[in-house]
């Protein structure tokens, strides 16, 4: 044996258990020394000498003086020439002579105060607490009552033999909102250090709620099918496999942790996400990565039938689809902002976005790149659509056919402000030669190439605006600007000014200055004179 177990005995008693020592061998086997570490545990006796073929009886004792866990180690030293030093481990559980209650939640035991979950005005949320009689006397509960508005409990009383349990469920039923709070009281007439326990209980109500993933609910479509309209449903980190449907719902859908931590990965067969009720800017999503899409239409995330949801932080990663495989936009407007759009593969047109049917989305601050597709590989527009383009990097992108950053077709107008198009291959932005004119604006923006790496095909309209260049924007790593790009403080000085103070820049990601040392001065010089030198400088200059 290698370890002993005593089980429960009550403080200030007793319990003993006894091994034997045997000798297997040929000669007397000599125990020089029994022994153990703490005085809770005593062994008798403490040495022994055993003949050739016979054993020796060890008793054990255990006297805990209070209530809790014990451990010990037995050791036992001989003349064995083999196994001169043995140990035995041995435990046990001290416990109350009186009855004595526990309250526990989990994993913790002594719970004194207990939060409800944000809870909707009108409806109830149930939890419950174990009570525990952790003494050797049956413990008598006289009396279980809540005082204050809100909760309530239907158990009254109760009589529970050692180590015996009591469910006592609590009720949360708030019928208005605001925040609550409550006594949940236990009256027992022989714990005593504990003749009465006391459990506060608070809970807050809303007509809209926070469902949370995965603390209450398993799965991201699990919360969105329980959430009413203008809930909001917030995710853990994580990665969840499954495909979100927002159905006909406005809500809000956020993570907590932001898009490395919070991943939800498709089956390769339809969109990470749909949102196609008909949704207003009411709904908004941030703070994911969508990933592992697929089907015919907006593997990463398709939006149709009139919605106009608000995108934010996000990132759409290696999904396929035939049209629209990073994001798929039908007869809809939404704004889309600070959201990243990579490698996404369409056997069609539209690798990183498909834009068609009368939608109008705003697109700000996103990067468009390595994205491949047979028209339009980074963003494709077609059918009276008029995207609106701010602070876009669309870079390295690859069609199979045309339009490498962007293919406009049949009466659309896509207008592009403050946006970097660099290595996107020999046509950047293309018109179909087919279907209704279309024409682009462009301003303050670069293009590789400039004007004439625009390909209207006579079935267009170019608008070639204020501020435009076709220098090399001098991207760093994950297309971050480098000093001294030319599209640092190049945007429309109407614009915003970037977070640090200055002018907008091109392209999605800023340069922060505060970082940048000072530009050094010109014609420094000194003049030697009595007892002093005179220094003259010129007004620094910036090498853009």
């Amino acid at each position: 044996i290698s370890e002993i177990s005593f089980s429960y005995v009550t403080q200030g008693e007793s319990d003993s258990v006894s091994f034997w020592i045997g000798n297997t061998g040929v000669a007397e086997l000599q125990v020089l020394q029994i022994s153990t570490g703490t005085e809770f545990f005593s062994v008798d006796p403490s040495q022994a000498a055993i003949p050739a073929g016979d054993s020796a009886e060890i008793e054990i004792q255990f006297m805990p003086t209070g209530i809790g866990a014990y451990i010990d180690t037995v050791l036992i030293l001989s003349d064995d020439p083999h196994n001169p030093v043995l140990t035995l481990t041995v435990s046990g559980m001290g416990i109350n002579e009186f009855a004595d209650i526990v309250v526990s939640y989990g994993e913790n035991d002594s719970v004194s105060f207990f939060n409800f979950p944000l809870t909707r005005v009108n409806e109830t949320w149930i939890q419950t607490l174990i009570i525990t009689n952790a003494g050797t006397p049956d413990l008598e509960i006289e009396e279980i009552f809540i005082d204050g508005d809100a909760f309530s409990t239907p158990v009254e009383t109760a009589l529970l033999p050692f180590l015996d349990t009591l469910e006592i469920p609590i009720t949360f039923a708030p019928e208005s909102e605001g925040t609550y709070s409550a006594d949940l009281v236990i009256n027992s007439a022989n714990d005593p250090d504990e003749i009465t326990y006391t459990v506060q209980l608070y809970g807050e109500s809303s007509d809209h709620i926070i469902l949370s993933v995965p603390d209450v609910y398993v799965t991201i479509q699990e919360a969105i099918i329980a959430a009413h309209p203008e809930d909001t449903v917030e995710v853990g980190s994580g990665t969840y496999e499954e495909s979100i449907h927002l159905l006909d719902k406005n809500l809000v859908l956020r993570s907590i942790d932001g898009p490395d931590s919070t991943l939800v990965e498709g089956d390769g067969t339809g969109s990470v996400l749909t949102i196609a009720g008909g949704q207003s800017n009411l709904t908004r999503v941030s703070g994911f990565t969508l990933t592992g899409g697929g089907g015919a239409t907006g593997g990463g995330i398709r939006i149709d039938s009139s919605s106009s949801p608000v995108l934010q932080k996000l990132i759409i990663v290696d999904n396929n689809a035939d049209e629209g495989a990073g994001v798929y936009i039908e007869s809809s407007s939404p704004t889309l902002m600070n959201v990243s759009i990579q490698n996404n593969n369409a056997t069609g047109d539209g690798g990183g976005m498909a834009i068609r049917d009368n939608s109008n989305p705003i697109l700000n601050y996103i990067i468009i790149t390595g994205n491949d597709g047979d028209n339009g590989a980074g963003i494709f527009v077609r059918d009276n659509s008029a995207p609106v383009f701010n602070n876009l990097t669309l870079a390295d992108n690859e069609a199979g056919t045309n339009g490498d950053a962007l293919y406009i077709r049949n009466g659309s107008n896509p207008q592009v402000t403050n946006s970097i198009f660099w290595n996107n291959g020999e046509e950047s932005i293309y018109f179909s030669p087919t279907g209704s004119a279309s024409w682009i604006t462009v301003d303050y923006s670069i293009l590789d190439g400039g004007e004439s790496d625009i390909f209207t095909n006579d079935n267009g309209t170019v608008n070639w605006g204020t501020g435009n260049l076709e220098d090399d924007p001098l991207f760093a790593n994950v297309y971050l600007l480098q000093w001294p790009s030319p599209a640092i403080d190049a945007g429309n000085p109407a614009s915003d000014p970037d977070p640090d103070g200055t002018l907008t820049d091109m392209g999605a990601l800023a340069y922060n200055q505060t970082l940048q040392p000072p530009d050094p001065v010109v014609d420094f010089s000194g003049s030697p004179g009595n007892g002093e030198v005179a220094l003259s400088w010129s007004f620094p200059l910036d090498p853009r």
